[in-house]
This record gives structure tokens, C-alpha cells and sequence, in this order.
């Protein structure tokens, strides 16, 4: 099937129970039912992530003034070496967590790959999709999904973060600031590394909503009556770019800002960025489907809901950004991503060529609040 039109004009999702995919662009969709029905009711609890989490961080209390003589030199001291072994404890037991999920990936890959071959799945990455999808060649878990992706990622890491690990040893949460947060595994992290994440997605997210200013959307006549019209492509384009930047969805991502402005449309058309973003709207896709089949976000943590968000792009996200996970951000934001992902999934895809599927995200994104 020829590959559509990337920018595509959508309806508000509330004018009826059809599909906003199926109003809008019907030339993706088969005349009839041609692929097998995703299964998208709860089938399973959720398994447990933490191997993913970081470890427990051991808590070392400050030493405090005692009869209002201030602290002194040797107690800081003290303070300063146990909680230098806190923290080197913490990376170590982080450490080993990598190499337990890369060698659980692998042994899961191997699995997977003894499916490669057969005519409906020729590739992994197809493997991967229809297990997904369709629970064939094989059912795949959402722990088990997130290996795939999480575990050598993690693992890829280990090279930059190690040599840092073992020059400054237990010093190194000082040097870290000073370091792209790129090369700290996630299960290194600390909650202040964490946080230091979510600001820097912060800004990202503010700039890329500035440089909207400048290719603003054409009338909703306009929309409706010519999906061809240049204000709505460009508009489309620079939308799609700036989302890519502020989730990193590309290695290339920082580059933008340094693009003239009246570039940013054109770059979604660029090998640099566009292929990034595709495959980041597919694995959302599946994530998403993934989730909803094991419960929905409420079953998901605090700390799991956050990382979603940051993956996503989700707009809401961004007033709870630069605050440590709380239950109430959780709640308010598992019915946010409840909601998204409603609308992520409500299609035929029994009709819906999954090549196609990468657009669900970017339409579903299109009507966020």
C-alpha cells in the first residue's frame, strides 16, 4: 500500500462515534475487513516493572547543631562518607539490575527470533508488531515489551557511565550535573536525576510550544474544505518537528533550534528527523495497546505514569513536570492518558493497514488539551 499524505486534517473527536482516522483520511482504510481484530480488553494484570526502577537509595540524615554549637569538621565529614557509600551502593545495585535485563532480553529476543522467518514476519521488528497486535506468532507482555527496548538501551550506557563510575567513584552525583543526563542509565537514577529530566523536557516543550506561534493552524473552514492548503501543511509539519524535539525522539534532535525557523516544516521530510518519529508513533502505538489490554494507566505507578508522559509528548504533563510524582498527579494524569489513548484506539483495524498505525499517535496528539 502506497504511503498517504503525512499532514492530515482532523474533526474533533466528539462528532459521533465514527472514527476521526475513517472521516478523515478513508483512503487508509480497506474497503473491507482485511487483518485479524486487535484484542483490546483487559486480558491480564500488569506484571511488575521494577526491574526497570531504580534501587532504594539508603537515606543519610545531615548531622544537626547540638546546644547551638554549629557543626563540626569531622561530623561533616562522617555525613559525607556514609553518604558517599549510600550512593555508591545505589549505582552498584543499579548496575546489576542492567546486566539482569540484558541478559533476560536476550534470552526473550532469542525467543522471539525463532519466529523470524515465517511469511507473516519476515523481520524481528515484525515479530515484535504482530505479537503485539494480533498475539501471533507469540503474546507478548508489556514487561516483556519494554525489555526490548529498555534493556539494551540500559546496557548501551554502561561504557560512558562505568568510566565515570570508576574515576569519580562515589563523588559522581557531583559530576553529573555537568554531564548530558543521556548517558545515566535509568536504573542509576536518582530522584533528583529524575527531576532534572522532566525540567530539561520542560524547556524543550515551552520552545517547541513558542515556535507553534509561528505556523499557526489555517480556519477549521479552511481545514475542512481543502486539506491541501499550505497554512494547514506547514502548520502539520512544524508541529510534527517540534514534537520530535521536545521527546528527543531523535539523536539529531538538538540541531533544531539551530535551524532557521522558516526551516522547521521543511525538516519533516529530512532523514535526520522524520524516520525517528515514525518508529517513536509506532512503538506509542503498541505501548498504548499494551497498556489498555493489561488494565489501563490507572494500574501504573507514579513513577511509570511519568515516564509514559515524557516518551509521549503528553501536553497536560507539562504543570507537574518540575514537581516530584505524587498519587494526585498520577490520578489526574492516568485519566488524561486514559482519555488519549481513546481516542489513540478508536478505529477498525480490521481495515486499518498496520504501516498506517504510526498515524494514530500523531492524530490522537493533534486534539491533547
Amino acid at each position: 500500500m502506497a504511503r498517504p499524505c503525512r499532514f492530515i486534517a482532523t474533526k474533533p473527536v466528539n462528532q459521533g462515534t465514527t472514527s476521526t482516522l475513517s472521516q478523515a483520511v478513508a483512503a487508509l482504510y480497506h474497503p473491507e475487513s482485511v487483518f485479524p481484530p486487535l484484542v483490546l480488553a483487559e486480558k491480564s494484570s500488569p506484571e511488575s516493572m521494577q526491574q526497570f526502577a531504580p534501587p532504594e537509595l539508603e537515606v543519610v540524615e545531615p548531622p544537626q547543631p547540638k546546644d547551638g554549637k554549629p557543626v563540626g569538621t569531622p561530623d561533616r565529614f562522617q555525613y559525607y562518607l556514609r553518604l558517599g557509600k549510600s550512593v555508591g551502593k545505589f549505582y552498584w545495585a543499579g548496575l546489576k539490575k542492567i546486566f539482569s535485563n540484558f541478559k533476560e532480553y536476550q534470552r526473550f529476543k532469542s525467543h522471539l527470533s525463532t519466529f523470524q522467518g515465517q511469511s507473516a514476519t519476515p523481520s524481528f521488528g515484525a515479530v515484535v508488531a504482530h505479537s503485539v497486535l494480533y498475539q501471533s506468532p507469540t503474546p507478548i507482555t508489556r514487561r516483556q515489551f519494554q525489555l526490548l527496548y529498555r534493556g539494551p538501551s540500559d546496557f548501551y550506557k554502561l561504557i560512558p557511565f562505568s568510566l565515570v563510575f570508576l574515576v569519580c567513584g562515589e563523588f559522581t552525583p557531583l559530576v553529573l550535573p555537568f554531564l548530558p543526563t543521556a548517558i545515566l542509565p535509568g536504573t542509576c537514577r536518582r530522584q533528583q536525576d529524575r527531576l532534572a529530566v522532566t525540567k530539561k523536557y520542560t524547556k524543550r516543550l515551552r520552545f517547541a510550544r513558542d515556535q507553534m506561534r509561528l505556523f499557526p493552524p489555517a480556519p477549521p473552514q479552511v481545514a475542512a474544505s481543502n486539506p491541501s492548503d499550505l497554512r494547514l501543511l506547514r502548520h502539520s509539519a512544524a508541529q510534527e518537528v517540534l514534537w520530535g524535539y521536545a521527546v528527543r525522539s531523535s539523536p539529531y534532535s538538538f540541531l533544531i533550534p539551530y535551524f532557521p525557523k522558516r526551516w522547521i516544516p521543511a525538516l519533516d521530510r529530512s532523514r535526520l528527523f522524520r524516520p525517528y518519529n515514525d518508529a517513536r508513533h509506532f512503538r506509542i502505538v503498541l505501548d498504548t495497546i499494551l497498556i489498555m489490554r493489561e488494565g489501563g494507566f490507572g494500574k501504573l505507578s507514579a513513577d511509570e505514569i511519568v515516564d509514559y508522559c515524557l516518551f509521549v509528548g503528553h501536553g497536560p504533563f507539562i504543570k507537574f513536570a518540575e514537581l516530584p510524582p505524587t498519587e494526585a498527579m498520577r490520578t489526574q494524569m492516568a485519566a488524561s492518558l486514559d482519555a488519549y489513548a481513546t481516542r489513540l484506539l478508536d478505529h477498525d483495524f480490521t481495515r486499518l493497514d498496520p504501516s498506517q498505525l504510526f498515524l494514530l499517535d500523531f492524530i490522537a496528539r493533534s486534539t491533547d488539551p
